[in-house]
């Protein structure tokens, strides 16, 4: 009676041994699982941040375009006789736009 017991016991530890086991190595997976979601989810948001910088850029620019490009449209003939340096000037706000934008959303172009 006690050696069946006995074998029991050893039964039941060898069985919480393997289970054990299985836990440990479902806790790894999970860790390494998270790791990866984390990975990704820090990925996604430097994306969203990048994708974010992109559209303001575009939007500095749209603004830059309306806000010097306007009397070409009203006036296409004395707008380039009356006043040779607004060109030069939209051209180098709109370079020094991109380049500030650019920089801080961490592209590599900078305009000439």
């Amino acid at each position: 009676m006690v050696s069946a017991l006995q074998r029991e016991k050893k039964d039941l530890e060898a069985s919480l041994a393997s289970v054990r086991i299985r836990a440990e190595t479902s806790i790894k997976q999970l860790d390494e699982v998270h790791e990866q979601a984390t990975t990704a989810e820090d990925a996604f948001k430097t994306t969203e941040e990048g994708r974010k910088k992109a559209e303001e850029l575009v939007r500095a620019f749209r603004r830059a375009v309306d806000n010097e490009a306007t009397p070409f449209n009203a006036k296409y003939t004395t707008f380039w006789s009356a006043s040779a340096s607004k060109p030069r000037r939209w051209l180098a706000r709109t370079r020094t736009l991109l380049n500030s934008s650019s920089s801080s959303a961490g592209c590599d172009a900078v305009w000439p």
